[in-house]
């Protein structure tokens, strides 16, 4: 009997916990401020989820030069890889059917969740263990860290179906790491 009142505290204890985590909306209005290294330089990259629809349009600002871009919501649905090359200022980047900005698919998040590994821009990440957890503004946030075997690259994701965040980057394959400071 002590025994099930100890295990019925854990799991109560661990449920009490979970809901203590942010698990913040991604919609129209929703603003981000993220710390990024760019190939060694500090930068502060500021965004705006202008619009959902169609297309999604996400306006960028780095020290008061900016623009925006547009991800179909296909590449929400399905997308494969994470688009975003290098903007033009005051232009419209548009990304291909099977890319997204700053977040994985619905596709591949939903695989993450069923099989606990997932494959995007060609690498396989695996979820993992990290007791550390993630921290918007000092707060826990409700997410999954997923890393590729090598442990070169790993990613922080918000656990929203609807809208699967990358919160942070390591180990970028192409040099721009990332963590998210403030979400509101």
């Amino acid at each position: 009997m002590k025994k099930v009142l100890i295990m019925a505290f854990i799991v109560l204890f661990a449920i009490a916990v979970k809901a203590q985590k942010l698990s913040p909306e991604i919609k129209a209005g929703t603003t981000v401020s993220m710390d990024l290294d760019y190939h060694g330089q500090s930068l502060v990259l500021g965004l705006t989820v202008k619009s959902l629809g169609d297309v999604i349009n996400i306006d960028w600002n780095v020290s008061g030069t900016g623009g925006t871009y547009a991800m179909k919501a296909k590449g929400l649905e399905s997308g494969t890889k994470f688009g975003g090359d290098q903007p033009a200022p005051d232009a419209v980047t548009a990304l291909a059917d099977d890319e997204t900005f700053m977040c994985i698919s619905k596709a591949a998040y939903k695989t993450m969740v069923d099989k606990k590994s997932f494959v995007y821009s060609g690498l396989t990440y695996t979820v993992k263990d990290n007791a550390d957890g993630f921290k918007v503004d000092g707060k826990a946030v409700d997410a999954t860290f997923a890393a590729t075997a090598d442990g070169k690259t790993s990613l922080w994701i918000l656990n929203n179906a609807n809208y699967p965040l990358t919160l942070g980057m390591k180990g970028n394959p192409i040099g721009i790491d990332y963590n998210v400071v403030t979400l509101k």
